[in-house]
């Protein structure tokens, strides 16, 4: 039990603040007449407390569309090698993620997808291509079972309509359907 030096009311240790000075010892007011003192000493502030800092730069970016445009076009004039050699990386380490979007974007382009096909199904399946080039060592591509643009019939870009075979085997088939 300890007594505190502001209200003088005798309280149990743990009501009082651990000095990070003096291990095992405690400072004199109690954590209630601190807290008390603090927001005496610093009233409730007249705006509201700032947003997070992602946050105020979005919403920046949302209303000065032109200057955040135009920032961003020089930055990268300025640093065109250290962005090349930045997205190479990238592209290098997700080589199926990138496939994927590329073909998803071509799909979308002439309205063969699904609003309900899952990305993530799709980026596993490229992956799992990926991971079978560099397993077997012959590369694998990602075949659409019924094509695309087929003359008779034309499929979806959607996991269930998707398979990983050889590259020559895909290469030799075409898209007669």
């Amino acid at each position: 039990m300890k007594t505190c030096s502001k209200c003088k009311d005798v309280k149990p240790v743990e009501a009082f603040t651990p000095r990070a000075d003096r291990p095992g010892k405690h400072l004199s007011a109690c954590k209630d007449c601190y807290a008390r003192i603090w927001r005496e000493k610093n009233p409730t502030p007249s705006k509201p407390p700032a947003k997070c800092k992602r946050q105020s730069a979005r919403e920046y970016a949302q209303r000065n569309p032109d200057k955040v445009n135009a920032r961003s076009k020089a930055w990268r004039e300025a640093n065109r090698e250290k962005r090349a050699k930045y997205q190479k990386a990238w592209n290098e380490a997700n080589r199926g993620k990138r496939t994927a979007t590329q073909i998803e974007r071509q799909a979308r382009q002439i309205r063969a997808t699904l609003p309900t096909a899952s990305r993530e199904a799709l980026i596993a399946i490229y992956e799992r291509s990926e991971h079978l080039s560099q397993l077997t060592g012959v590369r694998h591509h990602v075949d659409h079972i019924v094509p695309l643009k087929g003359k008779t019939v034309c499929g979806l870009h959607v996991p269930w309509n998707l398979r990983c075979i050889p590259a020559r085997e895909n290469i030799a088939k075409g898209n007669r359907l």
